[in-house]
C-alpha cells in the first residue's frame, strides 16, 4: 500500500532550504557590488545598495523566518491517512481530529513565491480551523513543498489567500 504515517515539524535542512534565497542573493549582491562594479565597499552607492536590499529583502525575511520558527518550534503534526486523523502536538497539550473535525483550512502564500524577486516569497503556510474552535498554523518551516502535501494527505481543498508578504495572521 504506501506510507500512511506522516510526522512534520521544523528541522535544520527545511530552513536552510528556506533561507539559502537570501544567503546566494546576499553575497551575490556583493559579488557584483564589490568585484564587477567595482564600486568601493565604504562608498555611498555600496551603503546605498546594501542599506535598501536590507530593507526590502532580508528585513522581511528575517522577520517572517523568526515568526514561523517562534510559531512552531515546538510543534509536531502527525497525520495518519489510513484512520483519518491527524494529531499536533505543542509545548503545552496534544491535540487529536479526525480529517472531519477540520471545518476550515486556509492557504496563505506571498505574490511572488517562486519567482526569485524576493527572498520572502517562498515563505507560506496554512491555518486549520476545527469544530472545537481550535486554530493551528502549519509553516513551511515545518513541511517541505507544503502547498503539494498538506492538502494531499488531509483530502481537502483550501481556501486560497495571497499577500504581499506573508506575515502569521
Amino acid at each position: 500500500m504506501g506510507i500512511t504515517f506522516f510526522k512534520f515539524q521544523i528541522n535544520f535542512k527545511q530552513q536552510f532550504i528556506l533561507l539559502s534565497q537570501l544567503i546566494f542573493k546576499s553575497v551575490g549582491i556583493y559579488l557584483v557590488v564589490i568585484f564587477f562594479m567595482k564600486i568601493n565597499i565604504n562608498s555611498w552607492t555600496a551603503k546605498f545598495t546594501y542599506s535598501f536590499y536590507f530593507v526590502i529583502d532580508v528585513l522581511p525575511t528575517l522577520i517572517l523566518h523568526i515568526q514561523y520558527y517562534l510559531k512552531n518550534r515546538n510543534t509536531l503534526m502527525e497525520v495518519d491517512t489510513n484512520s483519518r486523523k491527524f494529531e499536533i502536538t505543542t509545548s503545552q497539550k496534544t491535540f487529536e481530529y479526525s480529517f472531519d473535525d477540520i471545518i476550515s483550512l486556509e492557504y496563505f502564500r506571498s505574490y511572488g513565491k517562486g519567482t526569485g524577486w524576493n527572498s520572502f516569497g517562498m515563505y507560506r503556510y496554512y491555518k486549520i480551523a476545527t469544530s472545537d474552535g481550535a486554530r493551528f498554523f502549519i509553516t513551511c518551516l515545518m513541511i517541505n513543498d507544503i502547498e503539494n502535501t498538506l492538502e494531499n494527505l488531509l483530502h481537502i481543498k483550501a481556501e486560497k489567500h495571497f499577500k504581499f508578504i506573508n506575515f502569521l495572521q
